[in-house]
């Protein structure tokens, strides 16, 4: 709501309080479903964010190999789905740096 109001501060501000709870699960879903959706199926907010959740799970301590592949590996694609649609776009250029 308020990245919509133009306040991109305030979001980055709530976004960064959401990833702190560490609850990745309801977040995904709700950017799966935003980009299953015609009008935004090529939404780069959602897109990047769905693509960072990704990230940000590599992050989290396990010990399966294979899921943090799986985990890199669609993050990977998120971004360079982003870059596709935007050549320009820092954010997912960064988000692949990472990964």
């Amino acid at each position: 709501m308020a990245r919509d109001k133009g306040n991109f501060y305030e979001a980055s501000d709530w976004f960064k309080e959401a990833l702190q709870i560490n609850q990745w699960g309801p977040g995904q879903k709700k950017f799966e479903r935003i980009l299953k959706q015609p009008s935004t199926q090529n939404d780069t907010y959602s897109m990047l964010a769905l693509g960072n959740v990704w990230l940000q799970t590599l992050h989290q301590p396990t010990r399966d190999r294979e899921k943090e592949k799986r985990h890199q590996d669609r993050a990977l694609a998120i971004y360079k789905q982003v870059l596709r649609n935007d050549p320009k776009n820092l954010y997912a250029a960064n988000g692949i740096g990472e990964c």
